[in-house]
């Protein structure tokens, strides 16, 4: 098993190192903006209630493939919930994904596997998304959290125009967040996020995408507040869906 592992990797490395990753540069070196709609469920630690709130997000991307087929991708993301009260506190994070780019099917797919960090705001435990109230005291410190992980992207090139893609990835969020009254530390998960879409260079340098995923939580058995009734308080996420359009300049 091992021996046939090894071997597997080396004819890709090989293959990979004598591509022209010239063909996807053309949709991967970008810089674009996007906007796009996200609905976020939880649910109280207790399970008996369950919370809906839907907001707008903005993005700012970019993404490179270099010669040798090394995949970088930066996204900033700031999640509106103005709508809510308090609006002081926004979903925001900075993630980066670290890869390599293994092409087959002459020129028409890309395999990359990758990793994954970032820094994301704390927003679906600190912020209740049923009632709008902040769960932590308001003056809190480190509501955020750091995520590590790995994942694979799939990329189609239908032609000089159109790219499809599908990305999956398995991440670990580690809590900075304070603790609540009645609970234990950390609030630590797990989340897997599931992404599809599409890019399109209908014009020279610039591009117009279109992205639809869903997000599944798994929160850690220690989230479990001990007692108290800060039980009510607490949001675990549980799942978040939307979709987003991205307009962008190709380089």
């Amino acid at each position: 098993m091992k021996k046939y592992l090894f071997m597997t990797l080396t004819f890709y490395t090989i293959l990979s190192l004598a591509s022209d990753f010239s063909e996807f540069q053309n949709f991967d070196n970008v810089i674009n903006i996007g906007i796009g709609t996200q609905k976020d469920e939880s649910t109280n630690v207790n399970g008996l209630s369950s919370n809906t709130a839907t907001f707008t997000t903005y993005t700012l991307q970019g993404q490179r493939i270099l010669n040798m087929g090394i995949y970088i991708d930066v996204l900033a993301n700031l999640t509106d919930t103005s709508n809510k009260s308090p609006s002081a506190i926004n979903y925001y994070g900075i993630n980066g994904k670290l890869g390599y780019s293994f092409q087959v099917a002459n020129d028409h797919l890309l395999i990359i596997p990758y990793l994954y960090s970032g820094l994301n705001n704390n927003g679906l435990f600190s912020y209740n998304l049923g009632q709008g109230t902040v769960n932590t005291n308001s003056n809190a410190s480190n509501l955020y959290y750091f995520t590590v992980g790995f994942g694979e992207r799939f990329e189609y090139r239908i032609n000089k125009y159109i790219l499809l893609y599908a990305d999956q990835n398995f991440l670990y969020n580690i809590d900075q967040s304070p603790a609540l009254s009645g609970t234990t530390q950390p609030q630590n998960y797990n989340s897997f996020i599931s992404s599809v879409g599409a890019k399109f260079n209908l014009v020279d340098l610039f591009q117009l995408g279109v992205m639809g995923f869903y997000t599944n939580y798994q929160s850690q058995s220690s989230n479990v507040p001990i007692s108290g009734s800060s039980a009510l308080a607490i949001s675990q996420p549980q799942s978040s869906a939307g979709g987003m359009v991205t307009i962008g300049l190709t380089y």
